[in-house]
């Protein structure tokens, strides 16, 4: 495992493991420039962060994880690729905003700190009222 950086959101940065092996082979992709990927698990609220121009599987295999795990893959850092904006492959993770303000805490550029979905959140919404199941009997003893 790479060095470790706690930071104040509770999000965990793992980044590179120089001991790898294979840490001087990873890399070298010329379509993926200077873009650093990021690999979340969002169970164990932690972010693997690559070196530039590594792939995601490179990051999980620098890093020990489960190549068939289910992450949150997501980039930052060449113009080609949005620049300074966290952008994911799949679904933006709920702790977005966590991973972006770990990764400002350890030093690295990211412009869009504050979650897109949080946007379309309706705060007047009552997540938790829900409408009365017609199908419902009543508890059964």
């Amino acid at each position: 495992m790479g060095r470790v950086v706690f930071s104040e959101a509770g999000v965990q940065l793992v980044m590179p493991n120089e001991q790898d092996p294979d840490y001087a082979n990873y890399g070298g992709d010329p379509t993926l420039g200077q873009r650093i990927p990021v690999v979340y698990d969002e169970d164990r609220r932690i972010a693997y962060i690559g070196n530039p121009g590594w792939q995601h599987m490179e990051v999980e295999k620098n890093q020990g994880l489960d190549p068939y795990g289910f992450f949150d893959l997501g980039f930052f850092g060449d113009p080609e690729w949005g620049g300074n904006e966290l952008k994911w492959f799949n679904n933006e993770p709920l702790d977005h905003p966590y991973i972006a303000e770990a990764l400002l805490e350890a030093g690295y550029q990211i412009d869009n700190p504050e979650s897109r979905e949080m946007d379309v959140v309706d705060d007047d919404a009552d997540l938790w009222q829900v409408e009365d199941d017609p199908l419902d009997m009543g508890t059964f003893a």
